[in-house]
C-alpha cells in the first residue's frame, strides 16, 4: 500500500472527506479520533503491514504525519 492509499483509507476511518484529512494537524482535533477509531487504525495496521502498533507509539501519535513516519519502512512507492 502506499502513501496515498493509506491516507485516503484514514480520512475514511475518520469519517473524512477525501482530501480534508492535514498531515500536521492535531488528530485529537478531529471528532471521530477515539479509542474506537485508534483500535481501528490498530487492527487496519496489524492486518494491511503485519506490524503492531506498541502502546508506547500510540501514545506518541498526535498527527497523522507520525503515523507516515512510524509506517515509512511498510509503504510502498508505486501510485496503485
Amino acid at each position: 500500500m502506499n502513501r496515498e492509499t493509506f491516507i485516503r483509507e484514514f480520512e475514511a476511518m475518520l469519517d473524512l472527506s477525501q482530501g480534508q484529512l492535514q498531515l500536521q494537524e492535531q488528530l485529537s482535533g478531529y471528532h471521530s479520533w477515539d479509542s474506537m477509531t485508534q483500535l481501528t487504525l490498530i487492527a487496519f495496521i496489524d492486518n494491511h503491514f503485519q506490524y503492531t502498533l506498541e502502546l508506547t507509539e500510540m501514545e506518541k501519535i498526535k498527527t497523522t504525519h507520525d503515523i507516515l513516519k512510524i509506517l515509512k519502512p511498510y509503504l510502498t512507492t508505486d501510485t496503485q
